[in-house]
């Protein structure tokens, strides 16, 4: 037989024109789902298959006689969407062609049910034993058979330096690796992805060529760069791939083993590119000599027709369970690097197959990632046992296809052990460092430390690290430990109380947290008894006009003075404590917020419930007998409240929030007693404008708690690392924020972002995280809601910028000064009192409010330039430290209040 003549019905999952350019015979037809009907006065050239799965006769019933196939051709993909069947009503030899990464037990069931002769692939040589084992005896490599050739001429002097065609691939791939470390030792890398014909042209065109494949096989870049005469750089690939039976190491090509082992032969070759075109030359010569297309195709039919083949393709059988392979290869595809410790079971069923695992770790030291098990060995093993002599990550029931049974998953349930993820047969423990703490120390640290390279480990092993060490009197790795935990998170009461044993000294922010107050003041020599009203009163509240007044009346205390306060009682914006002393929650509001909105009681129950509350406030002023009152937030409780305060003769200060006293000018009171506070210049000419007198009024900037706020130690500038502290509302600006998030991961930026504050509208917070979800962004930001000042403390700890894109004109900017207090770079809208607070490129940076794009721009400036980010932060924390104290801020009142309340004082006559 003539091959040029055999009849040849190739079905095929693509154009023809991506596959080889030339026939195997001058008989051959092309059918599939994107092949166009053809047809000649000799018969058909090419014929439309359906998409996916179809009866072979359909297509046999169009062809004529003398088109009647002697071969017949199938080159399946992992789409399915050329899948012929009834392939037994052919008499001719059926050939399974395999695509890329084919998953064997798919492929090997479809071959047995159609009864293919043979079973060849052209990439994965290292699976095709598995089809022997599956009863297909006829399993063959034959590489580059359907290769499309584009021969190029070959270029003295390269033009570019090295080429890749291909994506990265995500953070944990093998391929973003080793492109990530090429870029951190500053190699210019040239990324592209093109077709066939555009890649052979650079490969040819450039000094080193980038190989990475997927999984340690072969791929078409091999012949695509070899075939152009371009210089191949690739990974090792595995031992059974066949790679070393084509091309010599060194010879032909160069192969890396490592990130590392790839930038140092880069380099090496970008130095002496003679030696980089030498071997692409050799490597051209040996790909002609093996694979040209004659070479190829003749080998493919001599071996179909007449079984003769070499060595060199020949395929032997092997012992491994092809579920265990199946599930190694996802590990070393998905989490290359996995240190995977196997069971004796599964040893010895490996075989040479073990070697296709270069990218795995088959780690025999003490501790370990991955335990791959036998179900089998469900039955008698003691999953606590093994832990401690080898603790692990992670149980693999490698040799399921399906599911575990109800029986098996209850064993390891029992066992402490739950489903990993939406993995079939993996489980991990639900608390691994519980199951973890009777390790013996240096086990358990090594553990420890192999979980944190991961990223999986908050502070609390590294402070229980700490402690044992310390009881073991091993000092410098205590100290060691706990600077690690202070490094993360500078609030961490546990690792400063082992630095405070090991120097014998307390810490400065030990002190803080255990005395939370911790306020550079001292005794008055006026103490007063003063009354505070307010509609709300931490830990009820919405943000930080509530904790700048409870820690204004925490310093009055602090200065002697006798604190009573008298507030609302609103449970659904916060849990009423069980003990408070000198707190009453006994008013009422005739409005809220519901949905993000404000609401009014009706007219005659708001004057109810005003009755009652000046009812209740004559109460407490008998039993409290005040000769101050500090009059907060009075949105909801109305202005008749004051006016009773007043007809007590009771000096008021009332120190307004934003830039409205939350009442008409009209209704204002005229007393003498009465004396406005506001928090910015550029309240009070607002005020002016909306015609309130302007007698007995001044600015008061508040101030923050800046010594607890403020720590020893810096922050960490390694990546940006955002904290945002405020109501969930949109007058927050959240969304501002959350849009620069989207923009800075478009751009590559690495950053983290932490959102604490209690939910205002609930609405408003589901667009938010629905947002965040289809941005792929969930996994980057976390909530926090409703802190306290010790949980604002330790969110402003973890990171190293804050954020406040408020977009309300009365935003006080308190929190802006507890951020810059912590040493954080502050990047503020420019309202309310942010200009007063923030001098621009001085110690903060300001943007205009509703500007997403300049935050964007401000962001990107702090992440890029950290010396200009940590001289921001220094200044900030000096400014808060030496001028927005709250401690001036209660001086200043306490003047206020003795000025008033000598319109109290009798006047003697001489």
């Amino acid at each position: 037989m003539k091959y040029k003549d055999v009849r040849i019905l190739s079905f095929i999952p693509c154009n023809r024109h991506f596959l080889r350019s030339d026939s195997l015979s001058d008989n051959e037809i092309f059918a599939g789902p994107d092949c166009l009907t053809v047809r000649s006065p000799h018969g058909f050239k090419s014929l439309q298959s359906p998409v996916g799965s179809f009866d072979v006769k359909k297509i046999l019933k169009i062809l004529p006689a003398n088109q009647t196939p002697e071969l017949v051709l199938v080159y399946a993909d992992n789409e399915q969407r050329n899948l012929p069947k009834n392939l037994g009503a052919l008499t001719a030899p059926k050939v399974l062609v395999l695509p890329a990464n084919a998953q064997i037990s798919k492929f090997s069931k479809y071959a047995n049910e159609e009864s293919f002769d043979f079973v060849c692939s052209e990439n994965n040589r290292e699976i095709l034993p598995f089809f022997k084992n599956a009863g297909i005896q006829n399993a063959f490599w034959s590489p580059a058979l359907s290769f499309r050739r584009y021969s190029q001429p070959v270029r003295l002097t390269p033009l570019q330096q090295i080429v890749y065609n291909g994506t990265a691939g995500d953070f944990s791939s093998y391929s973003f690796k080793c492109i990530n470390r090429l870029h951190k030792v500053g190699i210019q890398l040239s990324m592209v992805n093109c077709n066939s014909q555009e890649a052979s042209t650079l490969y040819s065109k450039s000094l080193i060529s980038l190989n990475c494949s997927k999984n340690g096989e072969m791929n078409n870049n091999f012949y695509e760069v070899l075939s152009s005469g371009g210089f191949l750089l690739s990974d090792r690939l595995c031992q059974n791939s066949g790679l070393g039976l084509l091309f010599d190491n060194d010879e032909h090509l160069r192969t890396y083993s490592s990130p590392d082992e790839l930038t140092e032969l880069a380099s090496f070759y970008l130095n002496e590119p003679k030696e980089a075109i030498k071997i692409s030359r050799s490597g051209l010569k040996q790909f002609n000599k093996l694979l040209s297309f004659e070479k190829c195709s003749s080998r493919f039919l001599d071996f179909v027709f007449n079984k003769k083949i070499d060595d060199l393709f020949k395929i032997g059988s092997c012992s491994a369970n092809v579920s265990f392979y199946e599930s190694l290869q996802q590990i070393q595809n998905e989490r290359p690097g996995t240190k995977v410790s196997i069971s004796d079971s599964i040893k010895g069923g490996l075989n040479d197959q073990k070697e296709d695992f270069n990218r795995l770790n088959f780690d025999e030291s003490r501790t370990t990632e991955l335990l791959a098990v036998k179900v089998k060995d469900l039955e008698d093993i003691n999953f606590k046992e093994i832990f401690q002599k080898k603790p692990f990550e992670e149980i693999l029931v490698l040799d399921q296809t399906e599911h575990l049974s109800r029986e098996h998953q209850n064993k390891l349930k029992k066992a402490g052990l739950k489903k990993c993820g939406q993995s079939r047969n993996n489980f991990e423990f639900k608390n691994i460092l519980k199951t973890a703490k009777n390790l013996p120390l240096s086990i358990f640290e090594s553990f420890v430390l192999q979980l944190d390279k991961k990223g999986k480990l908050e502070n609390e092993p590294f402070i229980q690290l700490a402690e044992l060490s310390l009881k073991q009197n091993k000092i410098s790795k205590a100290e060691l430990l706990s600077q690690k935990v202070l490094s993360r998170d500078r609030s961490c009461k546990r690792a400063l109380e082992v630095i405070q044993k090991i120097h014998k000294k307390t810490p400065l922010d030990l002190n803080l947290i255990s005395n939370p107050a911790g306020l550079r003041t001292g005794l008055t020599d006026y103490p007063m008894k003063i009354l505070l009203v307010s509609n709300f009163f931490p830990p009820q509240g919405f943000g930080e006009y509530g904790r700048f007044m409870a820690a204004l009346s925490k310093v009055l205390s602090e200065r002697g003075h006798q604190l009573y306060v008298l507030t609302a009682n609103q449970v659904q914006h916060g849990e009423k404590p069980v003990r408070e002393r000198g707190i009453f929650r006994s008013l009422s509001l005739n409005g809220g917020w519901q949905d993000g909105k404000v609401f009014t009681l009706p007219e005659v129950r708001s004057r109810n419930i005003d009755s009652k509350n000046q009812a209740i406030l004559r109460t407490h002023i008998r039993a409290f007998t005040p000769d101050v009152c500090l009059l907060g937030n009075i949105q909801f409780l109305g202005v008749s409240l004051l006016k009773e305060i007043l007809n007590h003769q009771i000096p008021v200060i009332h120190y307004i929030t934003g830039n409205s006293p939350a009442y008409a000018a009209k209704d204002q009171p005229l007393s003498p007693l009465y004396f406005k506070a506001v928090t910015s210049k550029n309240a009070l000419t607002e005020l002016h404008e909306s015609k309130f007198s302007m007698d007995h009024t001044d600015v008061i900037i508040p101030g923050a708690m800046v010594d607890f706020y403020n720590f020893e130690k810096e922050p960490s500038f390694d990546k940006l690392k955002i904290a945002f502290i405020d109501g969930i509302q949109i007058e927050s600006g959240l969304h501002l924020l959350i849009n620069s998030l989207a923009s800075l991961k478009n751009s590559g930026l690495n950053f983290t972002c932490e959102i604490a504050g209690p939910v205002v509208d609930e609405n408003y917070l589901n667009q938010i995280k629905s947002f965040l979800i289809d941005n792929e962004l969930i996994e980057k930001v976390k909530f926090s809601r409703g802190v306290n000042p010790a949980g604002i403390r330790e969110v402003l700890a973890r990171s190293n910028t804050f954020v406040y894109p408020s977009t309300e004109t009365c935003a006080s900017g308190i929190s802006l000064i507890e951020a810059m207090a912590a040493g954080l770079t502050v990047i503020s809208s420019s309202t309310g009192n942010s200009e007063e607070i923030i001098e621009d490129g001085v110690n903060g940076l300001l943007f205009s409010p509703n500007d997403n794009q300049t935050l964007t721009e401000k962001l990107l400036l702090a992440a890029k330039n950290k010396k200009l980010a940590r001289a921001l932060a220094k200044q900030g924390q000096f400014d808060a430290v030496n001028e927005f104290n709250i401690t001036d801020s209660a001086l200043k009142l306490e003047e206020d209040f003795r000025y008033l309340k000598t319109f109290c004082e009798p006047i003697f006559l001489k």
